[in-house]
Protein backbone atom coordinates (compact mmCIF):
# COMPACT_ATOMS: atom_id res chain seq x y z
CA UNK A 1 0.00 0.00 0.00
CA UNK A 2 1.72 3.64 -0.83
CA UNK A 3 0.60 7.11 -0.26
CA UNK A 4 2.55 9.60 -1.77
CA UNK A 5 6.01 8.69 -1.47
CA UNK A 6 4.93 6.37 1.98
CA UNK A 7 5.05 2.60 1.37
CA UNK A 8 3.61 0.28 3.75
CA UNK A 9 3.86 -3.71 3.50
CA UNK A 10 1.26 -5.61 5.65
CA UNK A 11 2.43 -9.47 6.22
CA UNK A 12 0.43 -12.50 8.20
CA UNK A 13 1.48 -15.71 9.69
CA UNK A 14 -0.78 -18.37 10.67
CA UNK A 15 -1.26 -18.77 14.65
CA UNK A 16 1.98 -19.58 16.48
CA UNK A 17 1.34 -23.20 17.46
CA UNK A 18 -0.61 -23.92 14.04
CA UNK A 19 0.09 -27.49 12.71
CA UNK A 20 0.89 -28.36 9.37
CA UNK A 21 0.29 -27.33 6.72
CA UNK A 22 -0.86 -23.72 8.40
CA UNK A 23 2.45 -23.68 10.34
CA UNK A 24 3.56 -19.78 10.58
CA UNK A 25 6.23 -19.31 8.54
CA UNK A 26 7.75 -15.89 8.96
CA UNK A 27 10.68 -15.83 6.80
CA UNK A 28 8.13 -16.41 3.86
CA UNK A 29 5.93 -13.68 4.85
CA UNK A 30 8.28 -11.03 4.47
CA UNK A 31 10.59 -13.34 1.77
CA UNK A 32 11.90 -10.51 -0.78
CA UNK A 33 11.02 -7.52 0.57
CA UNK A 34 13.21 -4.37 0.61
CA UNK A 35 14.95 -3.68 3.96
CA UNK A 36 13.89 -0.01 3.17
CA UNK A 37 9.86 -0.81 3.19
CA UNK A 38 8.21 -0.84 6.40
CA UNK A 39 6.49 -3.94 7.37
CA UNK A 40 3.47 -4.32 9.59
CA UNK A 41 3.48 -8.23 10.61
CA UNK A 42 -0.25 -9.56 11.79
CA UNK A 43 0.82 -12.10 13.96
CA UNK A 44 -1.97 -13.36 16.52
CA UNK A 45 0.24 -14.34 19.29
CA UNK A 46 3.31 -11.49 20.02
CA UNK A 47 5.85 -14.83 20.54
CA UNK A 48 6.93 -14.18 16.90
CA UNK A 49 8.08 -10.71 18.06
CA UNK A 50 11.61 -12.09 18.58
CA UNK A 51 11.88 -13.74 14.87
CA UNK A 52 9.93 -10.54 13.38
CA UNK A 53 13.01 -8.30 14.88
CA UNK A 54 15.79 -10.56 13.47
CA UNK A 55 13.76 -10.17 10.13
CA UNK A 56 13.39 -6.59 10.15
CA UNK A 57 10.09 -6.23 10.74
CA UNK A 58 9.32 -2.53 11.88
CA UNK A 59 6.03 -3.24 13.61
CA UNK A 60 3.93 -5.92 15.02
CA UNK A 61 0.32 -6.12 15.47
CA UNK A 62 -0.69 -9.03 18.09
CA UNK A 63 -3.36 -10.32 20.69
CA UNK A 64 -3.92 -13.83 21.84
CA UNK A 65 -2.94 -12.83 26.07
CA UNK A 66 -6.44 -11.19 26.86
CA UNK A 67 -3.74 -8.86 29.38
CA UNK A 68 -3.64 -11.31 31.79
CA UNK A 69 -7.36 -11.98 31.65
CA UNK A 70 -7.66 -12.26 35.48
CA UNK A 71 -5.46 -13.32 38.41
CA UNK A 72 -3.50 -14.82 38.84
CA UNK A 73 -3.42 -16.00 35.08
CA UNK A 74 -1.29 -12.86 34.44
CA UNK A 75 1.59 -14.30 36.27
CA UNK A 76 1.80 -17.57 33.81
CA UNK A 77 0.66 -15.14 30.61
CA UNK A 78 3.91 -13.11 31.71
CA UNK A 79 6.15 -15.93 31.99
CA UNK A 80 5.18 -17.60 28.19
CA UNK A 81 4.98 -14.33 26.12
CA UNK A 82 7.98 -11.69 25.88
CA UNK A 83 5.42 -9.12 26.31
CA UNK A 84 1.85 -9.19 27.62
CA UNK A 85 -0.14 -5.87 26.52
CA UNK A 86 0.12 -2.64 24.93
CA UNK A 87 3.23 -1.41 23.40
CA UNK A 88 7.07 -2.27 23.58
CA UNK A 89 10.04 -2.98 21.80
CA UNK A 90 12.08 -5.35 20.77
CA UNK A 91 15.19 -3.53 18.88
CA UNK A 92 14.38 -1.90 15.91
CA UNK A 93 10.69 -4.02 16.23
CA UNK A 94 7.64 -2.14 17.79
CA UNK A 95 5.01 -4.49 18.97
CA UNK A 96 1.35 -3.62 20.14
CA UNK A 97 -0.12 -6.19 21.58
CA UNK A 98 -3.84 -5.63 22.64
CA UNK A 99 -5.70 -7.00 25.67
CA UNK A 100 -9.11 -7.58 23.13
CA UNK A 101 -12.63 -7.58 23.86
CA UNK A 102 -13.39 -10.99 24.78
CA UNK A 103 -12.51 -13.79 27.19
CA UNK A 104 -10.99 -17.07 27.11
CA UNK A 105 -12.53 -19.67 29.00
CA UNK A 106 -14.52 -18.18 31.55
CA UNK A 107 -15.93 -15.18 30.48
CA UNK A 108 -14.64 -12.94 33.34
CA UNK A 109 -11.81 -10.12 33.50
CA UNK A 110 -10.33 -9.05 36.82
CA UNK A 111 -8.00 -6.22 36.86
CA UNK A 112 -7.72 -6.66 32.89
CA UNK A 113 -10.62 -3.98 31.18
CA UNK A 114 -11.44 -5.26 27.59
CA UNK A 115 -10.03 -2.98 25.01
CA UNK A 116 -10.78 -2.88 21.27
CA UNK A 117 -7.55 -0.09 19.99
CA UNK A 118 -7.32 2.28 17.48
CA UNK A 119 -3.58 2.80 16.21
CA UNK A 120 -2.35 6.13 14.29
CA UNK A 121 0.37 5.20 11.69
CA UNK A 122 2.37 8.53 11.21
CA UNK A 123 5.17 8.92 9.13
CA UNK A 124 8.74 9.89 10.80
CA UNK A 125 10.98 12.54 8.80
Amino acid sequence: MTRGSDEIVIAGVYDYTAPAPDAADLPRAVDGLSPETFVLLAAHQPKHVLEAQNLGVDLQLSGHTHGGQMWPLGYLVSAANPTVTGLDHFGDTAIYTSQGAGAWGPPVRVATPPEISVLELVTQK
